[in-house]
């Protein structure tokens, strides 16, 4: 007897795991979940359910000037603690080196002090479990910070999970490009000098005074050949490839996500990458509120001047991401019609496959942009063997000659991107706003 209902344990723990991935094709979708939680919620065909959409920067106490852009996120959960509406808050943190294992971590902020101390983006792979069992063996009330993806998993887990729904407040969820492997970090790092195996610490949006919020710097700390420990900085349009559009270091699954900005949480942060405010260096977030309680938070900040705010559209704030939304709702149709073609897996989405964009010009490039994702991993670990970065460059220029030869609009923004780069700080602002108009692919 004790056998069987083993069995029956280990069924029910792998229906409520296919339920709660977000790419098992087992649970319900953004669409699904979000009309569930915010019913009353106006649709846009992008951005999903909203309550209020802004451009925001935080005005007070360094929140702006430490964060990767407006400071909204640190802002935000610092209120939640101030407010006395959550006992921690489960974000990722960086590790250091002495701590072993990867550059970040998911781990929970007990205080705001901690939940600031731990701020800015992280392009960089990690994994949530040790954090959600800490959620399970307490009674405390806990914000979540996460990927679109790993805040519809934490929904799906509510429902499956009364414990994790009992301890979870409020969702909060970061406008995702797609995730990068820990290898791009190591990248970054390696063509600043500091080897495969010596990096420590990684600041991937360093900004740059006089210069667009887009064009920041790249920060890392390490060792160097000889064992000195150096610190290192070059800004994004001087590494090679660092252009989020090629993909480099991608994880695969990305290329099977349709959800951009976060669908299913409370509240969603982002980079509000419109003309008007590409060239502040400082940066500016886009804001979508879902529940009531996010929406007074924001509200109330404006009110009393600590945030300094725009409404927008939702067609303004599916314009902000139009890059990524591009990606993956064109984009995908067509990876999901080439998976089809060759006969293989093709995980349900939102999205219906489009076979007869797989000849056309933008046909090719998707599918070109998928292939240096999946060959960046092999042939850096070759070139991580070999000790060799220029092996990794010599491999990829031709896939990344022939996606970027597969659309005038990708040739044009590399001229304009090697203007920017020999040009001072008003031309640059000249030269980001010709590039918002003409809608350049990035």
């Amino acid at each position: 007897m004790s056998h069987v209902a083993g069995g029956r344990d280990e069924q029910a723990s792998e229906r409520a795991a296919l339920q709660v991935c977000p790419f098992s094709g087992a649970g319900r979708n953004e669409d699904e979940i979000s009309a569930k939680r915010f019913p009353d919620l106006p649709h846009h065909p992008l951005i999903g359910r909203w309550r209020d959409i802004r451009a925001a920067h935080v005005t007070v106490d360094g929140f702006r000037s430490r964060g990767s852009s407006g400071g909204m996120t640190s802002w935000f959960l610092s209120e939640l603690f101030r407010l006395d509406l959550i006992d921690a808050a489960i974000h990722v943190r960086p590790q250091g080196p002495e701590e072993g294992g990867p550059l970040f971590t998911y781990d929970v902020s007990s205080s705001a002090d901690e939940a600031v101390a731990w701020q800015k983006s992280r392009y960089h792979v990690v994994e949530m479990s040790q954090a959600i069992n800490l959620v399970r063996s307490t009674s405390l009330r806990y914000a979540f910070v996460g990927l679109p993806c790993f805040v519809r998993s934490i929904r799906s887990l509510t429902e499956v999970d009364l414990q994790i729904q009992a301890g979870l407040v409020i969702t909060i969820a970061l406008v995702c490009g797609h995730l990068k492997s820990s290898r791009y970090a190591e990248y970054l790092a390696w063509t600043q000098g500091i080897p495969p195996g010596a990096l420590e610490e990684m600041d991937f949006r360093h900004k740059q005074r006089g210069r667009p919020a887009d064009r920041y710097g790249i920060q890392a700390v390490g060792r160097d050949r000889e064992g000195n420990r150096v610190k290192r900085e070059r800004t994004v349009d001087h590494i090679r490839w660092s252009d989020w559009g090629i993909g480099l270091f991608k994880v695969p699954a990305c290329d099977y996500c349709d959800d951009v900005v976060g669908e299913t949480a409370d509240v969603s942060f982002g980079d509000a990458w419109l003309s008007q405010f590409r060239p502040e260096t400082e940066g500016k977030n886009l804001v979508i509120t879902r529940s009531e309680l996010a929406e007074r938070i924001v509200s109330d900040g404006v009110s009393r001047h600590e945030i300094d705010s725009v409404r927008l559209s939702p067609d303004d704030a599916a314009r902000s991401q139009e890059s990524g939304f591009r990606h993956r709702r064109e984009g995908l149709a067509v990876r999901l019609a080439e998976r089809q073609r060759t006969g293989r897996y093709t995980p349900p989405k939102r999205v219906v496959p489009d076979s007869e964009a797989l000849g056309t010009a933008f046909g090719t490039r998707m599918l070109a942009r998928e292939i240096i994702a999946q060959q960046s991993h092999s042939q850096y670990a070759e070139a991580r063997r070999a000790n060799d970065l220029s092996a990794f460059y010599r491999f990829m220029k031709g896939p990344i000659r022939r996606y970027r030869g597969s659309s005038p609009k990708s040739l044009a923004l590399s001229f304009l991107e090697t203007v920017e780069r020999r040009t001072p700080y008003l031309i640059v602002r000249l030269g980001s706003r010709i590039r918002s108009v003409v809608h350049l692919n990035r």
